[in-house]
């Protein structure tokens, strides 16, 4: 196996764990039964998306000079770019911006995503 291919199903590990395993911490504030402040904070999805960031920059970035006739596979710097999106969008998920971007009152699990929407949504029936 290459040295691409390893990178590559490690970082598709290290992007994708996250979304299963949740390391951290949630709180709420209830008032009159309306959710007035939530946060949310998973250090395994932090952890894990700088790692996959790394890992699509490793797939993107040029061998040493030293190995000169070892040649990059066409697919590895697209992967790696996707990659890097992926890890980079662990770190946010984990950090917890997006339930503060999409004005989430609660999550499902710990995928970190809207599992209600607010009742003054105007897409709520």
């Amino acid at each position: 196996m290459t040295r691409h291919v390893k990178l590559t199903i490690w970082g598709v590990v290290l992007g994708l764990l996250p979304f299963v395993v949740f390391l951290g911490l949630t709180s709420s504030t209830v008032e009159n039964g309306e959710v007035t402040q939530y946060s949310y904070l998973n250090f395994a999805a932090i952890a894990l998306g700088i790692a996959a960031v790394c890992v699509g920059i490793a797939l993107v970035k040029r061998p040493p000079s030293a190995i000169a006739a070892y040649r990059r596979p066409g697919w590895a710097i697209s992967v790696g770019v996707v990659l890097a999106l992926l890890g980079a969008f662990q770190v946010v998920r984990g950090v917890g911006v997006l339930p503060g971007i999409t004005e989430c009152v609660s999550e499902s699990g710990s995928a970190g995503f809207c599992a209600e929407l607010p009742e003054s949504d105007p897409l709520l029936p």
